[in-house]
């Protein structure tokens, strides 16, 4: 069974490995992956943005992380659905 979702949220610090490890298995698994996929971590804006560094991630948070942030998410989810559905009416 193969699940396809519209937004993916990991943590950089996973209890068996790293997000960053799991975002690149989706890259490499998934290549036609259309949802938005944004980390967050406790560590700082800097160590994010290197970890980040060629990845397909859209957006990132530190911990804590607000309410704001997670609209943020979820706002960038809706919109880059809509944009997804758009692209496929265009090809059809």
């Amino acid at each position: 069974m193969i699940f396809f979702f519209d937004g993916i949220l990991t943590d950089i610090g996973l209890p068996d490995g790293n997000g960053c490890d799991f975002v690149k298995w989706i890259s490499k698994n998934h290549p036609d992956n259309t949802a938005i996929i944004y980390v967050y971590s406790a560590f700082s804006i800097n160590y994010i943005e290197e970890k980040i560094k060629g990845l397909p991630v859209k957006g990132y948070f530190p911990k804590p992380y607000f309410e704001k942030d997670m609209k943020d998410f979820v706002a960038a989810v809706e919109a880059n659905k809509r944009n997804v559905a758009k692209e496929k009416d265009h090809f059809n």
